[in-house]
């Protein structure tokens, strides 16, 4: 057995990797066995969540070979499934007890390996977990590797980020980076939000982060300035996100009531 990425998740993990009847999950994909091209990179994979949280999934490969765990992302927005299944395996206490929410999504389906999502906790059989893990780095991917570098504490900081609201900035975990929204001020006038916009692009050029995600669903009343995306490379080598949301913010609306001031 592997375990990655904090431990009071993996802890949880465990209750639902000992309910998984993986030979009856299997015999569900085994029905499409002379469909599937290459059958052994094919899996089966569940998924339960919330579009403002974290999923939970299970996967059960060909052999029977199991897997759990935590992921950024709905799985199957990066794997797409090839046959979709009427089949729920009974996690949801296991979610509600992880994010203090209920889950409001289920899905399963079978896709082909590899998985293209990132994790961020798991638990699973050495010679299935393990072994997406080995062609990952063969590779130069990290996706369910992605878990090695979570820790408690990193966890937790991640788990408080995500749909998070500072100052001005919405925050959103995507497997691309930690995206912030901004957001304009209800104060502002609306015929005045593209200069801010404008001035928000200014303000963000100054800036130098690599990655670029979008976010399509979110919900705001508020119109969306601009979007950052920083990189889960610069957030693990210390960048403090709440402090970058704060001082962008700041030093906007400090440039906005100047130019208003002047007009």
């Amino acid at each position: 057995m592997v375990s990655l990425g904090s431990s009071e998740v993996v802890d949880h993990l465990r209750r639902v990797l000992e309910r998984i009847d993986a030979n009856q999950l299997l015999s569900h994909m085994e029905v499409f066995k002379e469909k599937l091209d290459q059958y052994h990179r094919h899996a089966l994979l569940f998924c339960t969540g919330n579009p403002d949280n974290f999923h939970l999934f299970v996967a059960v490969d060909h052999l029977a070979r199991r897997m759990v765990g935590v992921s950024i992302v709905n799985p199957f927005e990066k794997n797409l499934p090839i046959y979709s299944l009427q089949l729920t395996v009974p996690i949801d206490d296991v979610y509600e007890k992880l994010f203090s929410v209920q889950s409001n999504y289920h899905k399963c389906g079978i896709v082909r390996l590899p998985f293209k999502f990132k994790m961020i906790s798991g638990l699973g059989d050495e010679d299935f977990l393990a072994k997406e893990i080995f062609k990952e780095k063969v590779y130069g991917e990290r996706k369910l590797s992605f878990a090695e570098l979570i820790n408690d504490s990193i966890y937790k900081q991640l788990v408080s980020l995500n749909n998070s609201s500072i100052d001005l900035m919405t925050i959103r975990l995507l497997d691309e980076g930690i995206l912030c929204l901004l957001r304009a001020p209800n104060e502002v006038e609306r015929s005045r939000v593209p200069l801010l916009a404008e001035m928000a692009q200014i303000l963000k050029s100054r800036y130098r982060f690599a990655c670029e995600a979008k976010f399509k669903s979110i919900t705001s009343t508020s119109p969306i300035l601009t979007s950052v995306c920083i990189e889960y490379d610069k957030f693990f080598s210390g960048f403090d996100v709440q402090t970058f949301c704060h001082e962008f913010s700041r030093k906007l609306m400090q440039a906005y009531e100047c130019v208003v001031r002047n007009i």
